[in-house]
């Protein structure tokens, strides 16, 4: 199935918003997704200027040429215009995040996936030597152990 979009006048937007044609759940569920969006759109510009993570199995390499960059800065910002737009006219709310929040939630979520490196969890894949069990399960206990550390930091 195509879908055509066709501008809306300014009668039409006015008109729309003078009828209030959306309630608060609509408000609700337009503002979550367009904050995901800035969400992505703030990583983006981070990585546009130079940034890129880097950790012990984990890298990111910013290749990013300056024509892409440029290109990439302009669309973000046409994008945060939108976004903008959408705010003012819907009336949406904004979400601030505060990043010890983020990080104990992020770190508290994460443990379920450390203990998942147990020997048990594991055998799913196939036996596992019982030198290989010792290990794992102790290098197991010591990650969950030392980011729910991380966790206690930020504890609510």
């Amino acid at each position: 199935m195509k879908t055509t979009i066709t501008a809306i006048s300014d009668k039409n937007i006015e008109s729309f918003f003078a009828n209030q044609s959306i309630n608060e759940n609509h408000r609700r569920g337009i503002s979550s997704t367009l904050i995901l969006l800035d969400e992505m759109l703030c990583m983006f510009e981070n990585w546009a200027k130079g940034e890129a993570g880097c950790g012990i199995l984990y890298r990111e390499i910013n290749d990013l040429n300056d024509s892409q960059i440029k290109s990439l800065l302009r669309r973000i910002s046409a994008l945060r215009n939108l976004i903008g737009e959408m705010r003012d006219r819907l009336s949406l709310s904004d979400k601030t995040i505060q990043l010890s929040g983020k990080i104990w939630a992020q770190s508290s979520a994460f443990s379920n996936h450390l203990i998942e490196l147990e020997s048990k969890y594991l055998r799913g894949y196939g036996e596992i030597a019982a030198d290989a069990v010792r290990y794992l399960d102790a290098q197991s206990h010591k990650l969950v152990s030392e980011l729910k550390g991380i966790t206690k930091i930020f504890k609510k």
